[in-house]
């Protein structure tokens, strides 16, 4: 077998596997999803969220932001070197 094949295959079972799961959640949950789901008000509201971030946690969120924009960059580094064949050209 060849591994486009193969992938395929995999897909397949693995979007069957979700689906499944899907169906099992929806029909064991009975009448939850009949009502809105109530959230607690020591949750906070996203005022209160981004209040929080952009005071108290100032510097957590700004490291946090900094890790993703260079995971993101190195991500399309990444993406591009690995679209170049062996003499160092793009790959066409």
């Amino acid at each position: 077998m060849n591994f486009a094949l193969l992938t395929k295959i995999a897909a397949a079972v693995t979007g069957l596997a979700i689906f499944v799961e899907t169906l099992i959640a929806v029909s064991d949950s009975g009448d939850a999803l009949q009502s809105p789901a109530s959230v607690a008000d020591a949750f906070g509201s996203p005022a209160t969220i981004g209040r929080l971030f952009l005071t108290d946690h100032l510097l957590a969120f700004e490291i946090t932001s900094i890790v993703l924009l260079v995971a993101a960059v190195g991500g399309v580094i990444l993406g591009a070197h690995s679209r170049r064949d062996d003499a160092g050209g793009p790959v066409t």
